[in-house]
């Protein structure tokens, strides 16, 4: 889904970085595994993708490679399925940062930050982060410089208006104004998940105001790299109930990195 917020010229420039970035989505990783995954290189993003959801076979392996702590934690959940999911994200995780560290996925161990930002105990040059929403999921590793990404179904009874009220600076404001119906609410998603992608980037979550942050054009300008993803590709979207948006966010001092995207199907 392209972003209408975004200009034709800079629209152009981001088509060439995803056709380039999209060679990888042709191979499906359906073991967990058996993943082809290496140390992301400098000036090098690697994208991971696909979806929440798991065969039962799948959901046995990402079980067994988890710790007490998030085995209790998976049980904790009121819905059955809530904590699947957890198992299914967590144990993804796991199996990608062990493919790219060559270790197993099973003595990966993580620290918590002061705001909840997990990282890497024994290996803190590899920045990574996680997002997943009720069906998809997106998992971004770096060598240079802590990395966000975000995910978002576009849910139809989220009040647009009050958020973008609360969270959105006033340019932003006035251009989501200008649109209506299904591009309004596309549009609202594009700017949050970047909006997101940016205070996961940073690590201070939540407790970071999302007004605080300038419009992108402004991030852009402060050495930020801040990049909407193409969901239908990404995901195999062909249905607008199941549209979603996507962002990643890294900050950077030099060349605009590449993004390697590889796709995950575990059903």
């Amino acid at each position: 889904m392209k972003d209408p917020a975004v200009s034709t010229a800079d629209q152009s420039k981001s088509e060439a970085r995803s056709s380039a970035s999209d060679a990888g989505l042709h191979v499906v990783f359906t073991d967990p595994k058996q993943l082809d995954c290496s140390y992301p290189p400098t000036d090098v993003i690697e994208l991971w993708c696909g979806k929440l959801a798991a065969s039962e076979t799948n959901l046995k392996v990402f079980s067994s490679l988890l710790n007490d702590a998030e085995l209790e934690r998976a049980a904790r959940f009121k819905r059955n399925a809530d904590g699947e999911k957890f198992k299914i994200a967590r144990g993804t995780l796991r199996c990608i940062l062990g493919a790219a560290l060559k270790v197993n996925p099973e003595t990966i161990e993580f620290e918590t930050g002061k705001f909840g930002k997990p990282t890497l105990k024994d290996f803190p040059a590899l920045h990574f982060n996680l997002s997943h929403c009720d069906r998809y999921m997106l998992i971004a590793l770096s060598s240079d410089a802590p990395v966000g990404v975000d995910v978002e179904q576009h849910n139809r009874t989220t009040n647009v208006d009050a958020i973008a009220r609360k969270h959105f600076s006033e340019s932003e404001n006035l251009l989501l104004q200008e649109k209506t119906g299904q591009t309004r609410l596309h549009l609202f998603f594009d700017i949050w998940t970047k909006k997101e992608a940016v205070v996961k980037s940073l690590g201070t979550g939540i407790s970071q105001a999302l007004t605080d942050l300038p419009p992108e054009e402004q991030l852009t300008e402060q050495g930020w790299y801040v990049q909407g993803l193409d969901t239908d590709t990404l995901y195999g979207i062909t249905d607008e109930e199941a549209s979603a948006s996507a962002a990643l966010a890294i900050q950077v001092t030099g060349r605009i990195p590449s993004i390697q995207t590889r796709r995950w199907d575990w059903t």
